[in-house]
Order: structure tokens, then sequence, then C-alpha cells
């Protein structure tokens, strides 16, 4: 191997379904391997895997990657499990060690592998970025994380200037050299696949409302309930709202391993009579069938983040997005989408009839949401922006 080539291992411990796990996808594919090496640490049974191979791309899983993300609660809990856990970084430095020539790079793919990460840089003597991908609810665990990532890290990658900005509320602001902006990127699928197959009558369900999301509370599930409730009280007509995800938060579940908020929120559509209006699709791999088979996508989550992986995926798509927030980057209010700075069910039942009921309207927000995609998600830009980093910290 030339030795202008600088290996990157990254170590991704998500699942291969969400956001962070595709949008890492879509970077490495992009990079110049004449430049880098780029290798991928994954959990076992990640279906990114066999991408990462189709593209001749080094991928190894093993069966557990220690991290330790703080939530609003129950933080020493997941400390102490982490604490646990950490025999199977040996495993980890191991894998990683193999892939190191002296010159390489440790990318973290999520702020919950920050602890992880500079374990391995200063066992093994390398860089480490660390890449920011949500906003830690603001508590001592959560300036911990962050303040470690800000005096540790050779660099650190926030995906909107809002995440920098959480950032730098919590902990101070960074030093400038070492931070970066780079917004996730997108890509046309790979493979032809087709649209996702809804049962029922095409007449009574001809518009289609699309959430890409886990079913958990943070992500507003029980929203959309609220939604459909005001549909129905109107009278409204051949609109369905479509869930495409699964129970996910570990904390939520009972038992028998399902999520009891999971569980309440399916409960509901019988309860109030909404199975004409809401559609359970479950996991959908990949998400462009779900994509294709609809027409706008809502997004009602209690962070109020009016970005992540299902907004780039639908605005790639020229889908119209209504949501919550104050952040206008991605979504501007009345010009490729709806956004207001709170919840209301019936102010999102407005904007979806608005949509439904417009066709110039919802074609114009298409052609804009198609062109602001190709000015902001380019793998291209992002992945030239993420060499650029890994070369500057071994040259």
């Amino acid at each position: 191997m030339s030795s202008s080539i600088r290996s990157v291992v990254y170590i991704d411990a998500g699942t291969g379904r969400g956001g962070a796990s595709r949008s890492l996808y879509y970077l490495v594919g992009h990079l110049d391997k004449s430049v880098i090496r780029p290798v991928i640490i994954l959990l076992q049974d990640n279906p990114l895997k066999e991408w990462y191979q189709r593209e001749g791309i080094i991928v190894e899983s093993i069966p557990t990657i220690v991290r330790f993300r703080p939530g609003e609660r129950h933080n020493w809990i997941a400390f102490l499990l982490f604490l646990r856990s950490l025999p199977n970084f040996l495993t980890l430095r191991r894998t990683v060690r193999r892939y190191l020539d002296g010159n390489g790079v440790i990318h973290a793919n999520h702020e919950n592998l920050a602890i992880t990460a500079w374990l391995l840089s200063i066992t093994l003597g390398c860089p480490w970025v660390c890449h920011i991908r949500t906003t830690l609810v603001r508590t001592f665990w959560a300036r911990c994380v962050y303040r470690l990532i800000r005096n540790s890290a050779d660099h650190a990658v926030f995906i909107t200037e809002k995440n920098l900005e959480h950032f730098a509320d919590l902990v101070g602001p960074p030093d400038n050299s070492r931070v970066s902006v780079i917004y996730n990127s997108y890509v046309e699928e790979r493979e032809v696949c087709p649209p996702l197959d809804v049962p029922g009558d095409p007449e009574h369900r001809s518009f289609r409302v699309l959430t890409l999301s886990s079913i958990t509370p943070n992500r507003g599930i029980d929203r959309q309930i609220e939604v459909a409730r005001v549909l129905k009280a109107r009278g409204i007509k051949g609109i369905l709202l479509i869930i495409c995800g699964g129970p996910q938060h570990r904390s939520l579940r009972t038992v028998d391993g399902r999520s009891s908020f999971y569980d309440q929120v399916v409960a509901s559509v019988d309860q109030y009579g909404l199975e004409d209006i809401v559609y359970f699709a479950g996991h959908v791999h990949p998400p462009e069938r779900a994509l294709k088979a609809c027409d706008i996508l809502i997004k009602l989550g209690r962070e109020n983040v009016p970005w992540g992986r299902d907004l780039i995926e639908a605005l790639s798509h020229g889908l119209p997005i209504v949501t919550l927030g104050t952040f206008q980057g991605f979504v501007e209010n009345a010009v490729n989408g709806f956004i207001d700075p709170e919840f209301d069910a019936e102010r999102v039942a407005d904007n979806i009839l608005t949509l439904r009921n417009d066709p110039a309207l919802l074609e114009a927000m298409r052609e804009r949401n198609l062109e602001k995609s190709k000015k902001l998600f380019s793998p291209r830009v992002g992945a030239l922006a993420m060499q650029k980093i890994y070369t500057g910290l071994v040259s």
C-alpha cells in the first residue's frame, strides 16, 4: 500500500437502519480510495455490511461495541453498564489495531462512541475524529461527554450549525480549527427498488403522508395519532398516515421485549377508530421504497430538530416537509414545506390539507426540494471536506 494512502477506521455501533449508519455509508462510498483506505467496524448482522462488501470496502463486524450516550435520566445506570462492558473493548482494540498503519485515523460515527474512540486513541497512539449527530439533553453527563470531545478529539464534525451551537452552549466554544459543519449527504439508491405496497383501496388512501422514525416518545409518534384524530373529526377522507419504523428504545421495553409505548400507540389506533387513516409499515428497507410511495413527509418529534436522515432523504426525493422547530436551513416555511416552532395538531392537519388540496403548490415545493438537495447534500462535497480533515491530521 502506498504510504500516501491513509487508513481511516470507522466505528459504527448502529443497527444499520438508522440515519447515522446510512449517512456513513454515503460518505464512505464517495471517498477518493487513492487517498483514503476506509475500514468499517460494525455490529454483527448489520444490513449495510453487504453494501460495503459490494463496494469493495473492508468491513468487519464484532458482537459488541462499547458505547455510552447520556440520556435524560438513568445515566448512572447507563454508565455502570458501560463500565461492565469494557472487557469487550479489547476485542474492538485488536480489530482496529490490525488496520492502522502508523498514519491512520479513528472515526467515531456517533458521540455515543466518544469515550470508546478516546480510549482507542490513547492506547494505539493515533488521532480520532468524532461525528456529532444529535443534541444531547442538558445534563451533567452530557457536559462530561462534550468536554471530552472538545478537549481530546482531534476534530469534531457536526451535521448542522444548530448541533454546533448546542455543543458550544453546553461546554463553551470549541477551537474553530478543530471543528467543522458538514451536512450529511445523499445519492439516489444504488439499486432499483419498487415502491412500498400499501394495503387497502388506493382511491380511499390517495394522499400518503410518510413518517420515517423509530416509535419512541421523543420521536413524537403519538402526535401522528393526534393529527389523525383531527382529520377524522373533520370528516376528511383520502389521507393515509404511513409510519415506517419500529420500537427501538430499550428503556421503554417491557419484560417480553416489546415497547410499552409502541403498544400504547398501536392500541390508540383501534381505540379511536383510525384504521383507515394510520398504517404501521414496520421497518422498510431500503427506505426509498416508502419515499417513492408517498406524497409528503411529516416529522413531529419532541426535540424539534428539523434535520436528520429522514428529512434529507425526503428532500432528495422531492417530498415537501411538515415539521417542527426554528432552524430553517433545510425546511423554509411556506417555501419547500411548513415548519412551526411548537406542535399543534390542528395546524399540522391544516398544513397537510393545504398540500393535498393545492397540486400546484405541491409540485412547486417538489421542484424546490430537488434543487435544494443538490446544493446541500452533495456526497462528493462532503467526502472531500472529510478527506481534508483526515489528511490534515496525519500530514
